[in-house]
């Protein structure tokens, strides 16, 4: 049983109970009133009703996209003395209005009343039939899509392996070292860049350019071929590298390609799979305490129940009830996201058991997508979820929140360790390219900043992405290098290997980028659902600039 299908299954039939339990301690109250009574509380209950429907559909203020259970921007929670006013007017006025209907209407408000609790019901029931047959779809894929020997490599050949950690921050890098010294010749070969920045604040602008290049970042895109949907002009950049790599003879694998075709987790079926090998769903198992979690269950019914408080709140009450994301102590995302973490260490693991040096074709290309820097957690020395609260590290992070991503970016680079020791061992990592590197960051504490200002900077530390390489035959202890990079020039270093690549979509070669002391970044919503058809929405656009050099950055 897939998370999914339990939590859908779980929710519908926990609401249906409670709503039935509602509904009956409520009758049995109401026929134990007397007149005088039941008369006050079918007025309250009207003005309830109709409070809600109105500050849930007509009164709502724009707070921004509600990511991950926060709004971006909450600022706008706060009223001024006026809008305090505006909203206590139109409160006694639906006060009134229940009076009224109650007073001269109460047979035609009940038969209203009893057609929306029909249409609500239908709706709902419609709603799950619906759902219902995707989640036996995944079912399917899921089962058809588990088993072994999914990474195939090339003992004679070349393989390139290019590894996205979602969420990983270049920030942490030199910290990671610092606490983890052996990695310094673990990671033999690669040189690492913390003069990495990328152009979006999240996977749907960050990630088209990890496969694209600079064309498909989100202001070029939006402004290039008006007439076709965001959705195919973002698709055109997952087949640059099938294009290209499949006209050399290379074995091509993509591995959980977020967003392609629109699918948060990658639809595969957007490919041509005789040039190329998708997984849009990971193919290690789900570990059944993440699948059946009460406490996530727990959280997210809670959660949806105080979501629902807010929207029919009036203006005055919203900014109590969102408690700065916290919702009334309700918030899911952390668990989910600590839960998720587990799911995501086990796949990295995994991919020690599913590899083999057993390519059809004489070279491969791969590109991996892994979340555990994603879902951030407190662990242990072997990397194990814990629920004890490092306190030190709190405090050298500043904060709960930075100190989960510190020890998960951690965790997943000491696991790739792992990884490329099978690469050694096998006699492969020669002949191997790595490429790790990230989409986006997030605004924390980023230390490398703070030693070289005295302060933060949270725009800055949302693009800090990670950027290593290990070139083929590179060895030695890894270096560092303050050139100033971009995450979008994945596609012109892994072509370079194939003699370049050719962008039929944009209609050119892509080139080395000239990046200068500064660039463009951009803030957007990170859902594909909350764009225009054919262009991104821009909330921001800013200016970065490159600040670390060898005098003002600590050795690895």
């Amino acid at each position: 049983m897939s998370f999914v299908e339990f939590f859908v299954k779980a929710l519908f039939f926990e609401a249906i109970y409670y709503l039935m339990i509602s509904l009956l301690v409520f009758y049995l109250l109401y026929i134990l009133l007397d007149n005088t009574q039941k008369k006050f509380s079918l007025i309250l209950f009207s003005f309830i009703l109709l409070l809600s429907i109105v500050n849930a559909f007509l009164l709502n203020a724009d707070y921004g996209l509600l990511d991950t259970f926060t709004f971006s921007n909450s600022e706008k929670l706060k009223i001024n003395f006026i809008e305090g006013a505006f909203h206590s007017i139109i409160t006694a006025g639906i006060l009134y209005i229940s009076f009224i209907m109650l007073k001269k209407y109460r047979y035609q408000y009940f038969k209203v009343l009893i057609i929306l609790n029909i249409v609500g019901f239908l709706t709902l029931s419609f709603n799950m039939y619906n759902v219902f047959p995707l989640i036996e779809k995944q079912k399917e894929e899921f089962k058809a899509n588990r088993s072994k020997n999914t990474f195939h490599y090339s003992k004679e050949g070349k393989n390139i392996v290019v590894i996205m950690l979602d969420r990983a921050f270049g920030g942490f890098i030199p910290d990671v070292f610092k606490d983890e010294p052996a990695l310094r010749t673990q990671f033999d070969g690669f040189t690492w860049y913390p003069n990495t920045l990328t152009t979006s604040n999240n996977t749907l602008g960050g990630l088209p350019t990890i496969f694209g290049g600079y064309n498909y970042n989100v202001e070029n895109l939006s402004n290039y071929k008006i007439n076709i949907p965001l959705k195919d002009k973002r698709d055109a950049a997952y087949k640059l590298f099938i294009d290209n790599f499949s006209k050399k003879d290379y074995e091509l694998l993509y591995f959980a390609p977020s967003f392609a075709g629109g699918n948060f987790s990658g639809d595969c079926s957007i490919f041509n799979k005789e040039s190329l090998e998708c997984i849009n769903t990971f193919k290690t198992p789900i570990s059944e305490e993440n699948i059946k979690s009460k406490e996530i269950l727990s959280k997210i019914y809670k959660q949806l129940m105080t979501l629902s408080i807010f929207k029919s709140s009036p203006a005055i009450f919203k900014e109590t009830v969102y408690q700065q994301g916290n919702w009334l102590g309700n918030s899911a995302f952390q668990i989910m996201a600590t839960n998720l973490y587990k799911t995501y260490k086990d796949n990295l693991e995994m991919m020690i058991e599913l590899s083999d040096t057993n390519a059809v074709k004489k070279n491969t290309f791969k590109i991996i997508t892994n979340m555990i820097t994603h879902s951030p957690a407190f662990t242990d020395e072997e990397c194990n979820l814990t629920t004890n609260i490092n306190l030190k590290t709190v405090k050298r992070f500043k904060s709960i929140s930075a100190a989960k991503h510190f020890e998960s970016t951690k965790c997943g680079l000491k696991i790739l360790q792992k990884y490329f020791q099978w690469f050694k061992d096998n006699d492969i990592y020669d002949n191997t390219m790595f490429v790790i590197v990230s989409d986006h960051a997030f605004p924390m504490y980023n230390p490398m900043l703070v030693n070289i200002t005295g302060k933060n900077d949270y725009d800055f530390s949302y693009y800090h992405s990670l950027l290593m390489i290990k070139p083929f035959k590179s060895t030695g202890t890894i270096k560092t290098d303050f050139t100033n990079r971009m995450n979008y020039e994945v596609p012109y270093i892994v072509c370079k290997e194939i003699g370049g690549c050719y962008d039929s979509f944009f209609k050119e070669n892509i080139q080395k980028s000239i990046i200068q002391d500064s660039v463009n970044v951009f803030d957007t919503p990170w859902l594909i659902e909350r764009q225009e058809n054919s262009a991104y929405i821009i909330n921001k656009k800013m200016q970065m600039i490159f600040p670390f050099n060898s005098q003002n950055t600590p050795p690895l």
